[in-house]
């Protein structure tokens, strides 16, 4: 995407951090001008998805999956200093000021649902917006919340009302 923009191949960027930090910090575009949480309302930005089979065939290691990334989202909410020590182990070739920068926009712009819970008017959403690319064609049948989340291993960490 950095290229692409700033070759002037392209005016316009959809991308998501950290390279959207590292285009503002090297002039090649400026803040982000839309926030789809802001503009659509709840939307399910990142999502962790699993095989129906795998829920089935090994719910204990689903199960413990929640139950670390529940322990991950409760870190990165309350220990913001914590959370930048992370994303600089994940992106160690980033300068700093830029991660700093790409972590405090994602507080900022609330890109993070810390309960982890996919609610669904954040589903409805998402629905909203894949309907309208053509992505998602499912007038005969529309696909419901309930299709496509399984909220109850989050239940199980106590994340939701269990």
């Amino acid at each position: 995407m950095l290229t692409i923009v700033e070759s002037g191949n392209a005016q316009v960027a959809i991308t998501s951090e950290p390279i959207l930090g590292q285009g503002v910090e090297q002039g090649i575009w400026g803040e982000p001008f839309y926030n789809v949480p802001q503009e659509l309302g709840p939307y399910a930005f990142s999502t962790l998805n699993v095989r129906a089979d795998s829920i089935t065939e090994d719910p204990g290691t689903v199960e413990r999956f929640t139950r670390a990334m529940q322990r991950a989202l409760t870190y990165v909410d309350e220990d913001r200093a914590g959370a930048f020590e992370v994303a600089r182990e994940e992106f160690p070739t980033i300068d700093p000021a830029v991660l700093q920068a790409t972590v405090d926009r994602s507080y900022d712009d609330e890109l993070w649902e810390f309960s982890g819970i996919v609610t669904p008017a954040a589903i409805d959403t998402a629905f909203s917006v894949v309907r309208a690319s053509g992505a998602l064609d499912d007038a005969d049948a529309p696909v419901q919340y309930a299709d496509v989340v399984d909220m109850s291993f989050m239940e199980r960490t106590g994340a939701v009302g269990g």
